[in-house]
């Protein structure tokens, strides 16, 4: 797309691969302008089927991460005095999960409200940090986590059906953009009209 990127391998629960992580970043491009922290998953289970290794694993891979790099990448952004926060949080966050998986809607809670307090955080340093609340998205990983029946289902339920991949990004863009400015610790609710408030 004529556009300038690197991969670079590393396991965000690790604050060792988060920091090369950013090191490489900022070695490659000297600043970092907008960090969309979007790496997350879910296990089918609710509190009666969950493990404790089971809630460790979801805390550490959605919510632990989250804490990690927005760590270092607003260090970074306080330095430059200039940057873009955006969190792919989920509407189970705010109304809990549809079929009770609670380790996953209290990490996506913990970071509805990590989002908040890195904003008032933030603000001095010209940053901005917002969450996205996807509802029901078809993707791979609606796929792996519900049956066909499920996904009907969920289907009755919502007023504009499955959301896409593309409606997600389309608010990450906007909430990146200069027009979202003064925009901060707002967490925009994508999903339909499934869960209003």
């Amino acid at each position: 797309m004529g556009s300038d990127a690197i991969a670079v391998k590393a396991d965000v629960r690790k604050e060792g691969d988060v920091k090369k992580l950013f090191d490489t970043v900022i070695d490659k491009y000297s600043k970092l302008d907008i960090f969309v922290n979007n790496a997350g998953t879910i296990i089918k289970e609710d509190v009666f089927q969950s493990t404790l290794d089971d809630w460790n694993y979801i805390m550490e891979t959605n919510l632990t991460s989250t804490f990690l790099c927005t760590k270092y990448a607003i260090e970074i952004m306080r330095e430059q005095k200039y940057g873009r926060i955006i969190i792919d949080a989920s509407m189970t966050g705010l109304r809990g999960a549809e079929y009770g998986q609670v380790h996953y809607s209290a990490s996506k809670g913990g970071q509805i409200a990590l989002t908040k307090t890195l904003a008032r955080i933030a603000t001095p340093f010209n940053v901005t940090v917002n969450a996205v609340a996807p509802g029901s998205i078809d993707s791979e990983m609606l796929d792996g986590f519900v049956t066909p029946e499920r996904k009907k289902e969920l289907a009755a339920k919502m007023p504009m059906g499955f959301g896409t991949v593309e409606d997600v990004g389309a608010a990450v863009v906007f909430f990146a953009s200069d027009e979202a400015g003064y925009i901060t610790g707002t967490t925009l609710d994508i999903n339909g009209g499934m869960y209003m408030r």
